[in-house]
């Protein structure tokens, strides 16, 4: 196994995560100097990955207040991504370090059987994620829960 991520990267890499997750406690409808260049450096950050082109475009359209579901779930992968870098950078460093050895990972040829909820919950749960990205986690009020409740199952 070999991380992307090495050690002496890790903290900067922590630090895009932690950056971005202020951006969306702030709250995307009110982007300020701080969370416009948080967003900023995330895109510079990842250019060079296959995120790249992805972010290359959520990055100006949400500075635009364009703020769309697939924006944010290019956020939302390059977050995943960093932590993802991280946690094999670490777990790379820690067995190095006592002296183990990970077997490869094997592909998983045969994907799962989907299991999702009907669609219409996904997409009402997908309009509140949207709505809560707009507002920021500070901004979490009861109007912002209320649309969620109505998502829940009987």
């Amino acid at each position: 196994m070999t991380s992307p991520l090495t050690p002496e990267h890790l903290a900067p890499a922590l630090a895009l995560v932690a950056d971005l997750d202020r951006v969306l406690a702030h709250g995307l409808a009110r982007i300020a100097a701080p969370e416009q260049a948080a967003l900023k450096s995330l895109a510079q950050s990842l250019a060079a990955t296959p995120l790249g082109p992805t972010l290359a475009e959520a990055v100006p359209a949400l500075l635009g207040g364009e703020l769309l579901a697939h924006h944010l779930v290019a956020l939302a992968m390059a977050r995943a991504a960093l932590l993802g870098a991280a946690h094999d950078a670490l777990l790379e460093a820690a067995t190095r370090h006592l002296g183990y050895t990970l077997a490869p990972d094997e592909p998983q040829l045969t994907p799962p059987a989907p299991t999702h909820p009907p669609r219409v919950h996904m997409d009402r749960a997908q309009q509140w994620l949207v709505e809560l990205a707009h507002a920021g986690l500070e901004g979490l009020g009861r109007a912002t829960v209320q649309p969620a409740l109505a998502a829940r199952r009987p």
